[in-house]
């Protein structure tokens, strides 16, 4: 089955089945939304990405600059204080 979706929108079609998987079956959601089974196991198992993993790290040191500021720094004073 080709899916003409974009990846961002098959990424929260495929939450949205995981979500709800344990009252429909797997297979039945993904025919009514429209997204493949085989697509679905696919991301279900898939390692996050490298930029994905790179994200999660730099939020996490936005959030600790943004606190340690005592959430007063905005984006200028954060992206200064991460470049140091």
């Amino acid at each position: 089955m080709v899916c003409r979706q974009k990846r961002a929108d098959a990424h929260s079609v495929y939450t949205l089945i995981a979500a709800n998987q344990a009252e429909l079956p797997v297979h039945a959601m993904c025919k009514h939304l429209k997204v493949s089974t085989s697509g679905y196991y696919d991301w279900q198992c898939r390692a996050p990405s490298k930029r994905v993993t790179v994200n999660v790290m730099l939020l996490a040191h936005i959030e600790a600059a943004h606190a340690r500021s005592d959430a007063t720094y905005g984006m200028p004073r954060i992206r200064a204080a991460l470049a140091d």
